[in-house]
């Protein structure tokens, strides 16, 4: 049976996994097989399945896996025939016809992997997701192109039909069974944040390309899931774990090494700058940091030396597409405020501003 296979994580997603699960449905059936990972919720999402959408495969995990876990365990139960995978988040849903418009896409395109939607927030025009880029690499800054403004305004070539973005947003990304098994699919080692970067990454070292078609629609309440503020302090060490663990495996050759050391240095610097905002922030992200040196040698170190061959035949030729310059002084400039600003909002939304009276582990 060739076609898609959709793959959603779920995670207490009751009040908008049915929006999403309908979406892929019309007359009460599904377009393609659905199948739903559940990461252990504790609310009513796995009954609410069963219940309004028979048809649908439910895996329940025994614990949360984590983001990249789910998306792996649910690909590897998709049917055999499926040549495809579309991983979709619970909190998101497709408009009419973009399932239509992403698989047009990756079969018009050999070459490409992934072929990622268009996500817009809400019901408006405000861009959440249209694929990512390198913006600084000597500081590990990675980000979405067009993200927060209106797609009214995007560049007008964007418009025309699916344009190259170094990775995709795991939100809505529809990938190539083979490119998928090829690279052994998402890393599991992150609980969150970064899987998709570090997988369409590998994928370009493979040879794929990445695309973003703006015909494939898609609808997303970006933070549906309420996040406490100590968790959102465990998430901002989980980032720093991730990227430099990412950094460490993918920056190809001596020079990663250097670049990597850079990195390292810069994340480290601008950690210090946080404690402007809370003490807290600062002290996450060093446990973040401090937690990947605790696996360098049983598990990052070997898995750079496993990498190599996939790694190093194209070597920093992936940025090639990349949308603009990888570690350009200018882009550097123009982000550091905005980055500071938004990790500041984004954290003084998670909880109080003030430093917690006890470890937040």
């Amino acid at each position: 049976m060739a076609g898609p296979c959709v793959v959603i994580p779920n995670y207490n997603g009751e009040k908008v996994l049915g929006r999403c699960l309908a979406s892929l449905h019309s007359g009460g059936r599904p377009h393609c097989p659905i199948v739903v990972v559940d990461n252990a919720s504790r609310d009513g999402s796995a009954a609410l399945v069963r219940k309004k959408f028979p048809k649908v495969k439910l895996l329940r995990m025994p614990r949360n896996l984590g983001f990249g876990t789910a998306l792996n365990r649910g690909a590897a139960a998709a049917p055999r025939g499926c040549d495809s995978f579309l991983f979709l988040n619970n909190d998101a849903w497709l408009e009419r016809g973009a399932l239509k418009a992403l698989l047009a896409a990756l079969k018009a395109r050999p070459q490409a992997a992934v072929i990622g939607a268009l996500v817009l927030r809400g019901d408006g025009d405000v861009v959440d997701s249209a694929g990512g880029a390198a913006l600084f690499l000597p500081f590990g800054i990675f980000g979405g192109l067009h993200g927060n403004r209106p797609w009214s305004q995007a560049p007008q070539a964007w418009k025309k039909g699916p344009f190259e973005a170094f990775y995709s947003d795991a939100c809505a990304m529809l990938v190539r069974r083979k490119a998928f098994q090829a690279v052994g699919g998402f890393e599991e080692r992150y609980f969150m944040y970064f899987e998709e970067i570090d997988f369409c990454w590998r994928l370009r070292q493979a040879g794929g390309s990445v695309f973003c078609a703006p015909q494939a629609r898609v609808r997303h309440v970006k933070g549906s899931t309420p996040k406490p503020r100590e968790l959102s302090l465990k998430i901002l060490g989980a980032m720093e774990h991730n990227l430099l663990a990412m950094a460490w495996k993918l920056y190809p050759g001596a020079s990663g090494l250097l670049l990597f050391g850079v990195t390292l240095l810069s994340r480290f610097a601008m950690s210090l700058g946080y404690a402007l905002i809370s003490p807290a922030v600062t002290w996450a992200k060093w446990k973040g940091m401090a937690a990947f040196f605790a696996e360098w040698r049983g598990v990052w170190r070997p898995e750079r030396w496993r990498l190599a061959p996939l790694r190093e035949p194209l070597g920093w030729k992936v940025f090639e597409s990349n949308p603009f310059p990888p570690s350009s002084p200018l882009r550097l400039l123009a982000l550091a405020g905005a980055h500071f600003l938004d990790i500041g909002s984004w954290y003084r939304r998670g909880g109080a501003a003030s430093r917690p009276k006890a470890d937040p582990s």
